[in-house]
């Protein structure tokens, strides 16, 4: 009984100790990691890469389909119609129907596609029809 009781005084500093230097190499770890950030951001913008980096770090956090993605998921080639688009979405978008079975992740990468390729397309466009007022002027 008096050796239990021993070892339960000797557990206690050592455990308080171990749980102290976890406290303070956690803290330690942190600083470090914030100060090493700031650092690689004030890098960044005296390189003049501040935009660069800021829009491929919101990209990847948004993480939007790309073009060339979007058009291997809905399996289109570059300057699809609109009408071909939308048969596309059409036709994988029902294959894939949660009711009957189908995933609802890959209706959302088929709907995410067709959003990015009808805004590509639309932009597009746009484009043109702004080439075409430009050259009538």
């Amino acid at each position: 009984s008096s050796r239990s009781r021993n070892r339960l005084l000797m557990a206690s500093p050592l455990g308080r100790l171990i749980a102290q230097l976890l406290v303070v190499g956690t803290s330690v770890v942190s600083k470090a990691f914030v100060q090493a950030y700031q650092q690689a951001v004030a890098n960044a913008g005296r390189q003049g890469g501040t935009k660069a980096a800021a829009a491929s770090l919101s990209q990847a956090l948004s993480r939007k389909i790309q073009v060339d993605e979007a058009e291997k998921i809905l399996n289109v080639t570059k300057g699809v119609t609109e009408e071909q688009l939308e048969k596309s979405f059409n036709h994988l978008f029902d294959a894939n129907k949660v009711e009957d079975g189908g995933s609802f992740y890959i209706q959302s990468k088929v709907y995410r596609a067709y959003e990015c390729l009808k805004l590509d397309i639309q932009s597009k466009a746009g484009e043109s029809s702004n080439k075409t007022i430009n050259s009538s002027r």
